[in-house]
This record gives C-alpha cells, structure tokens and sequence, in this order.
C-alpha cells in the first residue's frame, strides 16, 4: 500500500476483489486430483471451501463498496 502509494481504501477494494480466489483453488485441486497427487479427503474439503469463498464474495465485495464507495469515487475524482 505504501510501497506503491495507493491509498487505503483502493487497497480494501484490490482485496476485496482478490477473495474470488475460490474458483481457481476448485480448478488446481480438481486437476491434482485427477493427477493422483490428491486423495478424495483434500478434495472435498477444498470443494467444500471454494463453495464457501464463492458464495461470501459476493456479500465481501458488495459490504466494502458499499462501506467505502463514496470514498474511492472521491479518490478517482481526484487523481
């Protein structure tokens, strides 16, 4: 955040964003899956989390545009 100057609220919104990790982490298993690398156990429990993570990000990303909407549309206005 201050390495590269962005404020804090562009900061909760990149991170925010980045909690759509849910779907890749669903393709990586499925493919070690299918590669023997994972049993069924990890499998499903990382099925079972993507799920998860899929399903709050959208509540995580509308909550944090919504507590800091107003404030990075001031920050874009302003750069």
């Amino acid at each position: 955040m201050r390495l590269f100057r962005y404020s804090f609220w562009t900061s909760l919104a990149v991170a925010a964003g980045l909690t759509q990790i849910g779907e890749l982490s669903f393709v990586l298993v499925e493919v070690a899956r299918k590669s023997g690398l994972v049993g069924e156990e990890v499998f499903a429990a990382t099925l079972a989390a993507s799920l998860i993570s899929i399903f709050l990000n959208v509540f995580i990303v509308r909550g944090v545009f919504r507590w800091g909407g107003s404030r990075l549309s001031t920050e874009k206005a302003g750069a």
